[in-house]
């Protein structure tokens, strides 16, 4: 086995994967890289075993790990999602990338306090790829009370596929960790840059021409046009996603959390290099190609093509929240009061306090992330995060 170049590191035998598939057809695109960096079965960064999530010596945190407030307010949001259903039995929420299992064991725990009576018409349905975080997610949600452990359960795609229901689709952090193309223009025309290797140079940027098809219409319909010299991602698989989660769903809600920006935003000049970034020890890393498997990769979400593929799919967007927006609307501050009754000091009184804070405060976190609301024969009006009076913010679209 070819060793890696000096400096790249990375998974040996996922670097001898990736070169190989090189060798055998040419450059791959870099979705196929990401693909393989994050989600290979075995050596990929999600099946590892050893993600770090949260404090310490995490590789990034997430909402969820921040404080259970942020899981709280989701399971507000969604209870008044069920009562505008109608109440359907059963009801149906679907966690896509469920991480650490943080957020469900908040959420089902206020979802069954705010409805004691109904939480078993419900089904919690975790979706995730990752044998080693679908263990974690088991250790976290054995704690639950004995009446929500037949609520929680992991499902496939596939399985719920089968069987569409009514409900909320969940996603937190979800769409930004699927893997994106890159592209660049050059002398006025739309590249591809994908990804090459050599045994003295490891894995390298390589400019290919002509570029796949399905890039230039995604800009065409879900872009913008791009400057000389701008370097840009696409997901192709987020279009795919909204496909998959409307034949999960004949009626219902999609709630997606992420950090992104309408396509004008995303693709505008200043952005130039893109967003593609890699993250390791709570640290950037611009080098995306380097320790392959060991690292998180992740590229900024486009809302724009988010909500014109729900468009396309009967789904119905409200205008983008931001985070802070969100929790406000939905009462957080009221909640830090009841919790902060609840503690058992002072000291743990002012720790939780700013853990909480931190998912809303100015120029953190709730500005960057962003709340995008979709429905399919489901009211939007009147749901309590989107604040009132929604409709005067642009769609974002």
């Amino acid at each position: 086995m070819p060793a890696p170049a000096e400096g790249q590191g990375g998974h040996p035998r996922l670097v001898e994967f990736l070169a190989e598939r090189i060798r055998a057809g040419g450059p791959i695109p870099f979705s196929e890289f990401m693909e393989a960096a994050l989600y290979h079965p075995e050596h990929g960064y999600y099946a590892s075993g050893t993600v770090a999530i949260g404090a310490g010596g995490a590789d990034f945190r997430t909402s969820p790990e921040i404080h259970p407030l942020f899981a709280e307010m989701l399971a507000c949001q969604v209870v008044e999602m069920y009562e505008k259903l109608g109440r359907p039995e059963p009801f149906r929420v679907v966690e896509l990338g469920p991480g650490t299992g943080r957020l469900a064991h908040a959420f089902l725990s206020r979802a069954a306090t705010l409805l004691p009576d109904r939480i078993q018409g419900w089904e919690y349905h975790l979706v995730e790829r990752s044998q080693a975080l679908i263990q974690t997610q088991v250790e976290a949600l054995q704690t639950l009370p004995g009446e929500l452990g037949s609520v929680a359960r992991w499902s496939t795609e596939e399985s719920l596929r089968a069987h569409p229901g009514a409900g909320v689709i969940l996603s937190n952090e979800f769409f930004d960790a699927l893997p994106v193309a890159r592209v660049e223009v050059s002398d006025g025309r739309l590249q591809e840059l994908r990804v090459g290797w050599s045994a003295d140079r490891g894995f390298f940027t390589q400019v290919c021409d002509p570029v796949d098809a399905r890039l230039q219409d995604y800009f065409n319909e879900y872009g913008t046009e791009l400057g000389e010299g701008q370097e840009a991602e696409a997901c192709l698989e987020a279009l795919a996603w909204v496909d998959r989660m409307t034949a999960l769903l004949h009626r219902g809600y999609l709630l997606t959390i992420d950090y992104g920006y309408p396509a004008d935003q995303l693709y505008a000049p200043a952005r130039c290099a893109g967003t593609l970034l890699a993250y390791r020890d709570h640290q950037v890393v611009h080098d995306v190609l380097r320790d392959v498997g060991q690292q998180d990769l992740t590229a900024h979400v486009n809302f724009t093509a988010l909500i014109r593929r729900g468009e396309e799919n009967g789904w119905t967007a409200a205008p983008l929240r931001t985070q802070t927006e969100f929790l406000l609307a939905l009462g957080i501050l009221g909640r830090m009061q009841e919790s902060d009754a609840q503690a058992g000091g002072e000291v743990e009184r002012l720790q939780g306090r700013l853990a909480a804070k931190e998912l809303f405060a100015p120029g953190g976190m709730g500005e960057t992330f962003r709340v995008l609301i979709q429905a399919r024969d489901a009211p939007l009006e009147g749901l309590a995060g989107l604040g009132s009076p929604w409709r005067d913010a642009g769609a974002g679209s």
